[in-house]
């Protein structure tokens, strides 16, 4: 950006291939992936540092009953947020999918007692496992859920609630309103019989009802890049939305 505006902006490309065949627009929304991590659950956990209401370095046998064990003492909510708990790459659900019957209970129970592959804080492996435990501590925090939570401390705020945010797609009713919306197509999906169109790519988040620390937020451009500058802001010292020294402590490298 360029005094806070856009340099470059423009729409290329299909939200489809055929069939049908469909021009995207500018407020085509995208299955965000991965970006769900610094842009929900990272983003509401740096908020919450600056409240005063998250402390990095406590253990997480020391925040929700989940992980009330003593193995994990030695794991704090930092090695969440920089891959360094020790735990795998990635987690299989698939199991507890049964004629669309999902127990989300047992899949928390089923990540909490996975077995660590690497020492606590000695080795940093990209991981979704991460951030779906961060999620769900922040929700203990909050009290309410991930979605809800960012968007009364983050998105409202900024005026791009309508623009990004999590479809949880148990719920036909509450996603009514998004009938009209110009969803961008992520792939045929062979394990759900259909092409995924509004609905979580990530087959852990869509497990989970498509609310999740790693992955199910969906938003357009414009609500990516507005983001995106009030955090640079912030770290800039030009923003209130978040104090810039805990902005600066995020992006420090460790």
């Amino acid at each position: 950006s360029v005094g806070g505006e856009p340099f470059h902006r423009a729409v290329y490309g299909m939200a489809q291939e055929p069939p049908p065949r469909q021009r995207l627009a500018d407020d085509a929304l995208f299955d965000l992936a991965s970006l769900a991590k610094p842009l929900g659950a990272g983003l509401l956990a740096m908020k919450l540092v600056g409240k005063g209401r998250l402390d990095l370095g406590a253990p997480l046998s020391k925040t929700i009953p989940l992980f009330r064990d003593a193995r994990f003492d030695a794991v704090t909510i930092d090695m969440l947020l920089e891959h360094s708990t020790g735990w795998p790459a990635d987690i299989d659900f698939w199991p507890f999918w049964q004629a669309d019957s999902f127990d989300v209970d047992a899949m928390k129970a089923h990540l909490a007692s996975l077995p660590f592959e690497n020492a606590p804080g000695r080795v940093a492996v990209y991981s979704d496992v991460g951030f779906m435990a961060l999620a769900w501590i922040l929700e203990g925090v909050m009290g309410k859920p991930l979605d809800v939570a960012l968007e009364k401390e983050i998105y409202a705020p900024l005026g791009v609630d309508s623009d990004l945010f999590f479809v949880r797609h148990r719920e036909p009713r509450a996603n009514r309103k998004l009938v009209k919306r110009t969803f961008v197509a992520t792939e045929d999906c062979p394990k759900r019989e259909k092409r995924l169109v509004g609905e979580v790519h990530d087959p852990k988040a869509w497990l989970l009802g498509g609310v999740a620390g790693h992955a199910g937020l969906f938003g357009t451009i414009d609500a990516v890049w507005k983001v995106a500058e009030a955090v640079r802001c912030c770290h800039a010292g030009e923003g209130d939305l978040i104090a810039p020294p805990v902005v600066k402590r995020f992006f420090k490298r460790t």
